[in-house]
């Protein structure tokens, strides 16, 4: 293309004439290519608006560019851009209503995402039947008329080919979902893993799978920790069946085991997500995955994380508290010092009009160290560590123990010193 449209090496009868339709092809090219091509791309469909204004293809994929960029408000302005230059140019009503549809936080809207979806439909191909009513029907869902939208999904069945009937059935299981009715959906969504062989359940199944039987309650105890296992597996498969390489993605399965309270499996996933690279939020994963880490008891692999957590980031007191809690809960005994270090670095990062408010967690580094100059039997150095923590909390039991069994040795020693005494007088 890059020839063709610099005329390289061609005599003057034999030049070519661009087209906007050629630097529309070319701006693909470089899209496709992605990276650096990304400006590229942008500069060749300004090349083909220079030849026709309102070409609403190529703004349209202006957007595409900068929605890849995270460019989103950019990206947005791009699709209505082009809505404004030709009101019956379908793809970019459908872009806005996959924009909106996008279950990310800075996207999601399904009042909008109905609106640009109802726009699409009036002026998409009228002899797609079969899509057409479905996203009718998917549109009483996003406007929250789920009765709506399970007549019309289950209406519309009996006539539907495999891939709609699919679909069909999952915008009804989840209306069924949203209305509270968890069985319902269960029973649908039960039906289709047993008609569909596996390999033609999607992503979307297994994510619906899973909020179902998350929903699911019962009274007694073993089936509903089977309801919770069911709830994980379907979505581990779900983040597997997309093989989309997307932090936000990986995150939203740590929150929902997060939610289950099975904390492994949390931590577990936030690291995944903090191996995805160009990833803006990869602090707060990596301290959620040591985080973690601790709550499920893997003591050693949470020392690790914060270790690594605290080289990149050592501003952030609060990660050498965890690391001083990971190193406490290898050594209950403080006898090691293993915390020792990380608590004096979270200690001293503290401000004192911070105090307050960090009083719970202080209270366990001062107890540790406290503890860990009781055991090295160093008094003078155990002494701060006990004011700090009666200051806060005057009614400590730790330092009440300490201070009984200091005050039981000392009456023995003294005892044993009398005796000593009494019998050299003999």
């Amino acid at each position: 293309m890059e020839k063709l449209l610099n005329n390289e090496g061609r005599k003057k009868k034999q030049m070519y004439t661009a087209t906007a339709a050629d630097y529309i092809e070319q701006g693909d090219a470089y899209r496709y290519l992605g990276g650096e091509n990304g400006g590229k791309a942008i500069t060749t469909y300004e090349k083909a608006l220079e030849l026709e204004p309102n070409n609403a293809e190529a703004v349209l994929k202006q957007g595409l560019v900068n929605y890849n960029a995270r460019l989103l408000q950019q990206a947005v302005a791009d699709w209505s851009k082009a809505t404004n230059m030709d009101a019956k140019y379908a793809p970019a009503f459908f872009e806005l209503y996959q924009f909106y549809i996008t279950p990310r936080k800075e996207q999601f809207s399904l009042e909008r995402a109905a609106q640009y979806l109802q726009q699409y439909v009036e002026v998409g191909d009228p002899s797609d039947k079969a899509k057409n009513e479905y996203y009718l029907a998917a549109i009483n869902f996003y406007q929250k008329n789920y009765d709506g939208a399970i007549a019309k999904a289950t209406a519309l069945m009996p006539a539907a080919n495999e891939v709609y009937k699919g679909k069909l059935t999952l915008l009804a299981a989840d209306a069924h979902l949203q209305k509270g009715d968890s069985l319902a959906a269960k029973a649908l969504m039960d039906e289709r893993v047993k008609s569909v062989p596996a390999e033609q359940l999607q992503s979307n199944d297994y994510k619906l799978l899973s909020a179902i039987y998350g929903k699911l309650k019962n009274a007694d105890s073993a089936t509903q920790a089977g309801y919770q296992q069911t709830a994980g597996l379907y979505l581990e498969k779900f983040a597997e069946a997309d093989t989309t390489t997307d932090a936000e993605k990986y995150r939203n399965v740590a929150e929902a085991y997060k939610d289950m309270r099975n904390y492994g499996k949390a931590a577990q996933w936030y690291g995944k997500a903090l191996e995805v690279k160009d990833n803006p939020a990869a602090m707060t994963d990596h301290f959620y995955k040591a985080f973690y880490e601790y709550y499920a008891a893997e003591y050693g692999a949470s020392d690790s994380s914060w270790t690594s957590f605290v080289e990149k980031y050592p501003t952030q007191p609060t990660a050498f508290y965890w690391k001083g809690m990971a190193n406490f809960a290898l050594d209950q005994q403080a006898k090691e010092g293993r915390g020792k270090d990380a608590f004096e670095k979270y200690i001293s990062m503290v401000k004192p009009e911070d105090e307050a408010r960090n009083k719970r967690f202080l209270l366990n580094a001062y107890t540790y160290l406290m503890l860990y100059h009781y055991n090295k039997e160093d008094h003078a150095a155990m002494q701060p560590w006990m004011d700090k923590l009666v200051a806060i909390d005057p009614n400590n039991d730790t330092v009440r123990q300490v201070k009984e069994f200091l005050e039981s040795s000392n009456k023995a020693a003294g005892s044993s010193a009398k005796a000593s005494t009494a019998n050299g007088s003999k």
